[in-house]
């Protein structure tokens, strides 16, 4: 699945397949998973861990703070 994902007033095409993630023709491995109750996420990108706090903003929005900044983002799928 293909997305467009604004951070910033920067779009960037992320494409999604299992748990390999293109950001803009650079692969990666990505796995997100959730903590049960919260609003937070772990993120292993290439093994990695990255702790996101993850809050829906609306429908395609989303706000999202890491290490103390927030970011809110928009995500639209190719459909």
């Amino acid at each position: 699945m293909k997305y467009f994902v604004t951070i910033a007033g920067r779009t960037v095409e992320v494409e999604v397949d299992g748990d390999q993630v293109t950001v803009n023709g650079r692969a990666r491995t990505a796995v997100l998973t959730t903590v049960p109750g919260m609003p937070l996420r772990q993120l292993l990108v290439d093994g990695r861990p990255l702790g996101l706090a993850v809050e829906r903003a609306g429908q395609g929005r989303w706000g999202l703070t890491f290490v103390g900044d927030r970011w809110e983002t928009e995500v639209v799928d190719e459909r």
